[in-house]
């Protein structure tokens, strides 16, 4: 395998010490350290090469080493004092600090024996390695065993995809393999600005008309889901993943229609970007998306809430709503759904009762308490019930703001009682 120019490896290293702070050098050098100790190589590989060719700061750092991760970490970990986890079934070892991950995976090759499963792993070369990820921009490696010499290593012409801002596939069966790669592709097209290429569009297309999604675990969907709700570019992925048929190959239901819009104007919160995926579902559709991506409760949660509320749209765009029952119809709702709701409905009306409530009626409670009531007179059952509940009312639409006012109410509640 022919080695790249030096200049290109050599400003890599600039680029990455130009782009972090002395915390993630000082963990790089100490790994580096480590490698030389074992005389093993080191390789910073993968999305981190590629996001420093776009002048990218890095989100997280993957490498790529020639011995066992788990060893390799047991002895660096103490030297940063770095929380850390490892994963025989990937040998992969991986440590968090200040926010940011720090990957460390042996090179392995990886068979697929069938769509939608993990694979098996064996220990290969790094070149190998590098031949057998999903895309060429994927499959650079930045060699920092003898930082003095940096090699660059690019089999799969992932340093022409980058300049030509394409995403290509490496091999032929790779959406079949992996079909979470189909969401990947995507996710890199619209975050990067880069273009998915002829053949592999193609290939993606066939795979979604297979249903190869359909042989993915639940988890693994809601996995990239999470991710794409983790992106800028949201918005842009899920409208690009439906136009190519990727979102109905995933649920039936998420055909592209409002909820995709709004991602654009909702603020920075993963669980309001996530009840937007709700938005005109059925409950029924609701329950089956929760069920198929294995939703855990507090995705389950603001789902169902859209769900209900986009039910309830047309009710609360009537001009006639009372304070009170405006309340009852959106209390105990998520907050989350109820700001991804009113970005999402197009009803002026229902919107301005939304924010009514988010913005004054949630806040309203009465004074008096059901023990107080009962010390009033009222009867234990439905009758405290009814009593705080015309106090709510009062409360929300101005007839009442003391509590000597809902005490009195109270009292001429007791009095219409006695009457009948």
């Amino acid at each position: 395998m022919p080695n790249l120019s030096k200049h290109v490896a050599r400003n890599l290293l600039f680029l990455l010490h130009a782009s972090t702070t002395e915390r993630v050098k000082d963990i790089i050098d100490a790994a580096i350290k480590l490698s030389q100790q074992r005389g093993s190589r080191i390789f910073l590989v993968g999305g981190t090469v590629r996001d420093l060719l776009l002048k990218l700061k890095p989100r997280d750092f993957d490498f790529i080493i020639d011995n066992d991760p788990k060893d390799f970490i047991d002895d660096l970990c103490p030297k940063l004092r770095a929380n850390r986890a490892y994963y025989s079934q990937f040998k992969t070892s991986t440590i968090t600090i200040d926010g940011l991950r720090f990957d460390f995976a042996r090179a392995r090759t990886e068979i697929y024996d069938k769509p939608g499963v993990l694979p098996r792993i064996h220990d290969a070369s790094v070149e190998e390695d590098l031949y057998r990820r999903d895309f060429s921009i994927n499959s650079i490696a930045l060699e920092l065993t003898d930082p003095k010499k940096p090699c660059l290593l690019d089999p799969t012409g992932g340093l022409t995809d980058i300049a030509n801002k394409v995403v290509r596939i490496l091999h032929s069966r790779s959406f079949l393999d992996d079909p979470t790669r189909i969401l990947r592709a995507i996710r890199y097209e619209q975050r990067l600005k880069f273009t998915i290429n002829t053949n592999t569009r193609d290939l993606l297309l066939q795979a979604v008309k297979a249903q190869t999604l359909s042989t993915v675990s639940g988890d693994r969907i809601r996995n990239e889901i999470d991710l794409i709700m983790d992106e800028p570019e949201r918005a842009s992925i899920f409208l690009r993943a439906s136009r190519l048929g990727v979102l109905c190959s995933l649920h039936s239901s998420l055909s592209c229609g409002d909820w995709v819009k709004s991602l654009k104007k909702t603020g920075e919160d993963k669980l309001t970007y996530i009840s937007t995926i709700a938005y005109k579902l059925s409950s029924n559709e609701t329950d089956s998306f929760i069920s198929m991506i294995n939703a855990p409760k507090d995705w389950a949660k603001v789902l169902k809430d859209m769900s209900y509320l986009s039910q309830k749209e047309t009710t609360l765009n009537a001009l006639s709503l009372k304070p009170i029952e405006i309340y009852l119809i959106l209390k105990n709702r998520s907050i989350h759904s109820l700001n991804a709701f009113k970005h999402s409905t197009n009803l002026k009306t229902t919107r301005k009762n939304i924010c009514l409530y988010l913005d004054k009626y949630r806040h309203i409670h009465p004074s008096i308490n059901g023990d107080r009531l009962k010390n009033l007179g009222v009867p234990e059952g439905p009758d405290i019930q009814i009593v705080l509940k015309e106090i709510l009312a009062g409360r929300l639409n101005g007839t009442i703001s003391t509590l000597p006012e809902e005490i009195q109410l109270a009292q001429a509640y007791l009095k219409s009682q006695k009457r009948t």
